[in-house]
């Protein structure tokens, strides 16, 4: 009698400990989460959203713009949406919405006035909406720093330095100036003008240092002092509203104008 006990209990503890290691394993039991895909793109944009979704390669990305724009071109960034989109921004639609939000990501590294911003339609597919999408393109055009006109032209200056851009569109053309000043003679006035971010002051003091740095590169080419004439509007004379940062950098100028 004392050895059925003896067994019955050691009946019982296999059959408990068999229901306690089974509920183990399948309270412990790992669950499996699947790895996020690496994004192979440098910027990604969710179904109706305008929130930059950054790709593992996106600072190699940026810094191969950098050297683009470095060497006088301008990217145009076009912003892409659906009809069926929803759009939830301030924007007049999510193509711009994007486009304008991958130009602050950029303007962080790159000169804003550099950056200019499109929309555009596209057709409708049948991608799961849960997938992340490109929703732009970026092209890279000639940035036009010098503006020729019959008996003047326009040049074009970063934000907030006292220098010009010493590109070779630039370059090239006050060399031109130079050679026509020393062989034909003559006259010539520049007048430079700024933005209208800062104090009349400032300004005043800022377009005259560009119309200044130009008239000394002009001499160190050769012209003559007395045929050149500087002065400065400072920001008393907009070619373009300032409202905008494309207006402002085109008002970042410095005027040329021959005279006999």
């Amino acid at each position: 009698m004392k050895w059925l006990v003896l067994l019955l209990w050691a009946l019982l503890l296999m059959i408990y400990f068999g229901i306690w290691s089974c509920n183990k394993t399948e309270c412990c039991k790992p669950v499996l989460v699947e790895k996020p895909i690496s994004n192979t793109e440098p910027i990604l944009f969710g179904w109706q959203s305008d929130s930059c979704v950054l790709g593992n390669n996106y600072p190699v990305y940026l810094d191969s713009l950098m050297r683009l724009t470095r060497d006088g071109k301008q990217i145009i960034i076009t912003g892409q949406y659906k009809a069926s989109e929803q759009n939830n921004t301030k924007f007049e639609n999510l193509g711009i919405a994007r486009a304008e939000a991958i130009k602050l990501l950029f303007s962080q590294k790159i000169p804003s006035e550099r950056i200019t911003t499109r929309a555009e339609l596209v057709g409708e597919d049948n991608k799961d909406h849960n997938q992340l999408s490109v929703c732009h393109s970026i092209l890279f055009e000639p940035l036009k720093l010098v503006e020729e006109f019959e008996n003047r032209a326009i040049i074009y200056h970063g934000y907030n330095t006292t220098e010009w851009d010493k590109n070779e569109q630039i370059v090239g053309y006050l060399d031109k100036v130079a050679g026509k000043l020393i062989k034909e003679g003559g006259r010539v006035l520049l007048m430079g003008h700024t933005d209208n971010v800062g104090n009349d002051e400032f300004n005043m003091k800022l377009g005259q240092s560009r119309s200044d740095a130009i008239k000394k590169y002009l001499i160190d080419k050769g012209v003559k002092g007395s045929q050149i004439k500087t002065g400065s509007k400072g920001k008393s004379s907009p070619i373009e509203s300032n409202e905008t940062e494309e207006g402002r950098a085109k008002n970042r100028r410095t005027e040329l104008e021959f005279s006999k």
